[in-house]
C-alpha cells in the first residue's frame, strides 16, 4: 500500500524512471515533476514522510516545509541537516542506499513514530525558524551591532 512521489525535474528524473521500470515498481512510484511553491503544502501534507538524501544542502528549506507540515523527514547526516531536524525527523549515513531503505521502512511500518516525528517537527519549526523569531534574532543581532 505504499507508494512513492519524487517531485522536481533533476538530472536523476530519466535514471530514477529507468531504474522504477526495470524493479517493476513504475505503478508505485509518481513522477510529479516540477510543482510549483504554492501547490507544495498538498504534497508535504499528503505524505506519511519526506525524503532528501542530499550530500550537499547549506540548510535546507525543504526540510522546514515538511516539518511544518507535520511530515519528519529523512535526511542525510551531512552538512547543516542533522542541525535543522534536530530529533524530528531520521539521519541516514551519506550515499549508503540500504540505510536510507531501513530508515524508510522504518518510518512506513510505525505510524506511532510518524506521528510523534511530525509533532516534533512542526514544534521545532514554530520554536526556532518562525519568522516572529527570526525576525527577532535579527532585531537583536542589530541592536547589539548598533550598540543599542
Amino acid at each position: 500500500d505504499f507508494k512513492a512521489v519524487i517531485v522536481g525535474k533533476g538530472p536523476e528524473r530519466k535514471g530514477l524512471e529507468r531504474l522504477a521500470d526495470e524493479l517493476g515498481v513504475r505503478d508505485k512510484v509518481y513522477f510529479a515533476g516540477f510543482v510549483p511553491e504554492e501547490q507544495m503544502v498538498k504534497y508535504y501534507s499528503g505524505a506519511d514522510f519526506s525524503v532528501l538524501p542530499s550530500l550537499y544542502e547549506p540548510f535546507g528549506i525543504v526540510l522546514l516545509e515538511s516539518m511544518a507540515c507535520d511530515t519528519p523527514p529523512i535526511v542525510s547526516n551531512a552538512c547543516a541537516m542533522p542541525e535543522v531536524i534536530d530529533k524530528a525527523g531520521l539521519l541516514s549515513k551519506p550515499q549508503d542506499e540500504k540505510d536510507l531503505a531501513e530508515k524508510m521502512n522504518r518510518l512506513i511500518g510505525d505510524e506511532k513514530l510518524r506521528n510523534k516525528l511530525g509533532k516534533e517537527g512542526r514544534k521545532r519549526c514554530e520554536k526556532m525558524f518562525s519568522w516572529d523569531v527570526i525576525g527577532k534574532q535579527f532585531e537583536d543581532s542589530y541592536k547589539n551591532y548598533l550598540g543599542g
